[in-house]
């Protein structure tokens, strides 16, 4: 009935918007997940499709992608390379550091376990799992962003 109103009154409204029914409970941030339903209204053309949808939306043919990250057999040796540069990010725990200087290094860390998790799990990882540690990830590196390292270290040696 929502659809035929909406149809109705196309003039005013193009589509709904809902939110989906989706768990995203292990998502924390920003992600929007909604629904959109936009009616295909006349003209239609030769094979039945709505001329005013496919003059508003490009088309393209869905492409298969595969990503490196999900086969363990790719990612050996970053893998191992990533276990080594957290094992020396350990090591920094002998220095003494300021309290904002560790934090820094604690993000870095962090960034590396997801990582090294992300291949460890390789296609074995759950999806939902996956969105959640990309999300803990861009955080960390939201963080970093936000910092100048050399001013931290001036401000270090200054202490």
């Amino acid at each position: 009935m929502l659809m035929q109103w909406v149809m109705r009154n196309n003039h005013e409204i193009q589509g709904i918007s809902y939110f989906t029914c989706v768990d995203i409970s292990m998502m924390q941030g920003s992600y929007c997940a909604y629904n959109v339903v936009i009616p295909a209204l006349k003209p239609y053309d030769i094979l039945g499709y709505s001329q005013k949808l496919r003059d508003e939306f490009n088309w393209t043919v869905p492409e298969y992608f595969e990503i490196p990250l999900f086969d363990s057999n790719y990612n050996r040796d970053d893998m191992k390379k990533l276990y080594n540069f957290i094992s020396e990010i350990r090591n920094l725990n002998k220095i003494v550091l300021s309290e904002v200087m560790r934090c820094y290094i604690d993000d870095i860390e962090r960034i590396c376990i997801c990582l090294y998790h992300l291949m460890l799990s390789g296609n074995n990882s759950d999806m939902q799992m996956t969105i959640h540690i990309l999300n803990l990830i861009n955080t960390c590196y939201r963080h970093l962003d936000s910092q100048s390292i050399d001013k931290l270290i001036e401000d270090g040696r200054k202490k």
